[in-house]
């Protein structure tokens, strides 16, 4: 089993969704779930997020995309559609986890070893 974290903030309501990372500090260690209802390109607007980050889109659970160092001030689109996508700090997704299955809960998101 992978840890890809140990501080999980679920961000599910629209207004969570909506600001996300906006106007934070960067910490060294966290990753922000945003769970949605059905596959759709989810755009990532980094407007007032002030350091770089990974993103992980996921579909069903299995990472179908991989956006690293994404840059304050930017935007991107994704290739494929996602159901949900993870925000974790630049540097944390080091390997490629294509395909692989994600879970997480409000304390951890790891990788299972099956």
């Amino acid at each position: 089993m992978v840890i890809l974290s140990n501080k999980v903030t679920l961000c599910q309501s629209f207004w969570r969704k909506g600001t996300g990372l906006m106007f934070k500090k960067r910490t060294p260690d966290f990753a922000y779930v945003f769970p949605f209802n059905h596959p759709r390109r989810l755009v990532i607007t980094m407007v007032f997020v002030f350091f770089p980050i990974d993103i992980l889109f996921l579909k069903e659970g299995k990472v179908v995309e991989i956006a690293r160092n994404v840059r304050p001030f930017s935007h991107y689109t994704p290739a494929h559609l996602a159901d949900t996508f993870i925000e974790f700090p630049v540097g944390k997704v080091k390997r490629s986890f294509l395909g692989k299955r994600l879970v997480w809960n409000n304390q951890v998101v790891e990788m299972p070893d099956k």
